[in-house]
């Protein structure tokens, strides 16, 4: 199985996941809280900043500021 280092790496990374890597990351987070959440988090950031950009007249200091708004709010609240 990997670890949470290799899974970060894996979700970070823009090239596309083999059968395997898939596969062990599904396994992973059957069993890792913390790699689950940082996953949950990164896929919130993502939309989030996707749909700032989509925005007119939003610069990406704004866009990385309401994210950052954003993520704090929604995992300050738990």
């Amino acid at each position: 199985m990997k670890s949470c280092k290799e899974v970060s790496q894996l979700l970070a990374s823009d090239k596309e996941l083999g059968v395997f890597d898939k596969l062990s990351l599904k396994l992973h987070f059957s069993v890792c809280k913390v790699c689950r959440t940082y996953k949950q988090q990164q896929e919130a950031i993502t939309k989030v900043y996707k749909e700032r950009l989509k925005k007119k007249n939003t610069s990406i200091s704004e866009t990385a500021k309401k994210v950052e708004d954003s993520v704090i709010k929604k995992y300050t609240e738990e």
